[in-house]
């Protein structure tokens, strides 16, 4: 629907799959629809937005979700797609900006259903546990547009599915993509399962309007969470550019982890990828050698004092 302005642009195509349920469950039965329930922040800040959506999705069995993509002409395996899982199906709308009589409500509160994401690996392929039940993909790739494909049953019985992956940028298409920028952290370190907050500033295109696909994507742990705009969208749909934000729960275990944004527009034009960093440590401090204060081998005591 929304994309259909530049459905003669040049496709691609991935292979789609769904395996056999993890764990041995069966993964047959469609998991019940997400429910959602808007609160404040947990974290106060007055200079960014925050509408906290909270969602919970009935227990269901977690089935092997994989997808390899290839490039359409060339057949050739394309690496290092951002590929995004809408649970539920593909481009429902936002359930938070829907009122109890199911019309559209004005909200800033962001959409809960984008939830699962992958990068695929050189050969182009990715494999995400997933729960059982109707699930949509997005793509992203520099220089694409966004490619869909769904809404499936992901369960084992699923078979091998097309996924259409939508082709290059048509000739004039970049003034139809998003532009993305100043992508933070904020603590870049933090704790095991200590709140950090996400923003990012994010442009309209010159033609075109803006979605509620401001995705942020961990890779590592196959996590994706959509941002919350600055203001809520207008009568047409269209989204405004400004300030979006999310607060994630840093990962449990230490390490440093690299996450991936993306922003997308009506027609498929998206923006190219934004990445940036979080460590995670035992007790959220800033390491000595990165916090700026002079240590032992630029002539100051372990402890910071000259």
């Amino acid at each position: 629907m929304r994309r259909a302005l530049l459905a003669l642009a040049l496709l691609a195509e991935a292979v789609v799959f769904f395996a056999t349920a993890c764990g041995g469950q069966s993964g047959s039965a469609a998991a019940p629809g997400p429910t959602y329930d808007p609160g404040p922040s947990t974290m106060p800040d007055a200079t960014v937005n925050d509408a906290r959506t909270d969602v919970s999705v009935a227990p269901a069995p977690l089935v092997a979700l994989g997808a390899s993509v290839n490039d359409l002409t060339s057949h050739a395996p394309i690496a290092n797609v951002l590929v995004v899982v809408e649970v539920g199906g593909l481009d429902q709308p936002n359930p938070a900006a829907l009122g109890p009589d199911g019309g559209p409500i004005a909200t800033v509160a962001w959409n809960p259903l984008f939830q699962y994401g992958a990068l695929t690996d050189d050969a182009g392929l990715i494999r995400v546990d997933v729960p059982g039940g109707p699930v949509g993909l997005h793509a992203f790739a520099n220089g694409y547009l966004e490619g869909t494909g769904g809404p499936w049953d992901a369960g084992p019985d699923a078979g091998s599915i097309p996924l259409r992956f939508l082709g290059a940028l048509p000739e004039g298409g970049a003034d139809r993509r998003p532009q993305v920028h100043g992508l933070t952290a904020d603590p870049p370190y933090a704790a095991p399962g200590a709140p950090v907050l996400f923003t990012v500033v994010v442009d309209a295109p010159s033609f075109g309007e803006l979605t509620d696909e401001v995705l942020l994507v961990l890779p590592a742990t196959h996590q994706a969470w959509a941002l919350a705009s600055p203001a809520p969208a207008a009568p047409s749909g269209a989204y405004p550019p400004g300030i979006y934000s999310r607060i994630v729960t840093a990962p449990d275990a230490p390490g440093t982890y690299t996450f991936d944004l993306v922003a997308a527009a009506n027609g498929g034009a998206a923006s190219d990828r934004l990445q940036t960093v979080l460590t995670v440590n035992a007790d959220g401090t800033v390491p000595l050698a990165d916090s700026g204060v002079p240590g032992p081998r630029d002539g100051g005591l372990p402890d910071g004092r000259r």
